[in-house]
């Protein structure tokens, strides 16, 4: 936050910035408050604790980052990237104060530091904050584009093709992105409840991977114009590959136990 509030006067898109450190601030405390050992005093500390260590931690990074330079840095579309840091932190933190939140003694007898249902809860904490990260960047993707265009200095970036393929990109994406979350989150709410090796498992694997891939030839198409986006494009194939083969796994592993039902 004061790394995005100090910029506010130097660098553009400062303001957005800030907006998007905001509302993620909030859905991190909306989620963790949510969750009734945490409303309880001791929860509330820690979950304030835990948001100052990931906010100085963040800060520390962006400003290095991000903060003041005699010579221009132009780090293009990483720029953008780079924010992601913000929602990745706030899932530790939150992972941070759920595990504090959950330790009971019990005959002197502590429960391990880290279990099952922690890393589950951990794990859709990170799928709701980066569903919040999307939805802050839809609400913002004319700024978000403009800022992008004029900070780059890509040879012929700046005219209204590229600021049509920009958007076309981001609302597409993220579309690709709100099927990709919400088939994880119903994955993890599944083996949540102890339904792991069932077909609606591997139909969300399915959808994931196919996002993944959607997104993949959307930024290949765009390197006509970004040509770094291959780099995105190579990204987001990889990810849909190993979703891919976990599906496979979860596939094969469903119709074994089928046959092992039956001869029983």
């Amino acid at each position: 936050m004061l790394t995005a509030i100090l910029s506010l006067s130097q660098i553009r898109g400062a303001g957005l910035w800030l907006v998007f450190w905001f509302a993620l601030a909030a859905l991190y405390f909306v989620l963790l408050l949510g969750v009734r050992p945490l409303r309880k005093k001791a929860g509330v500390k820690n979950t304030l604790l835990a948001f100052v260590a990931a906010e100085v931690l963040t800060d520390l990074i962006w400003a290095g980052v991000y903060g003041y330079h005699p010579v221009y840095r132009n780090y293009g579309i990483a720029a953008v990237y780079g924010l992601a840091l913000w929602p990745v932190a706030l899932a530790a933190a939150g992972a941070a104060a759920l595990v504090w939140g959950r330790r009971k003694a019990s005959n002197k007898e502590k429960t391990p530091l880290w279990n099952e249902q922690n890393s589950l809860s951990l794990s859709k904490l990170a799928v709701l904050l980066f569903t919040g990260a999307v939805a802050v960047c839809d609400a913002a993707g004319w700024w978000l584009v403009n800022w992008f265009l004029r900070t780059s200095r890509y040879e012929g970036i700046n005219d209204t093709a590229h600021l049509v393929w920009g958007l076309i990109t981001l609302y597409a994406a993220s579309a690709a992105a709100y099927v990709l979350l919400y088939n994880l989150f119903r994955l993890l709410a599944n083996i949540e409840a102890e339904q792991v090796f069932v077909p609606a498992n591997v139909r969300h694997l399915r959808a994931a991977s196919w996002c993944c891939m959607a997104v993949a030839a959307l930024c290949l198409a765009g390197a006509a114009f970004y040509l770094p986006m291959v780099l995105v494009a190579a990204a987001a194939a990889f990810m849909g590959l190993i979703v891919r083969i976990i599906k496979n796994v979860f596939q094969r592993a469903i119709g074994m136990k089928a046959e092992l039902d039956l001869t029983i």
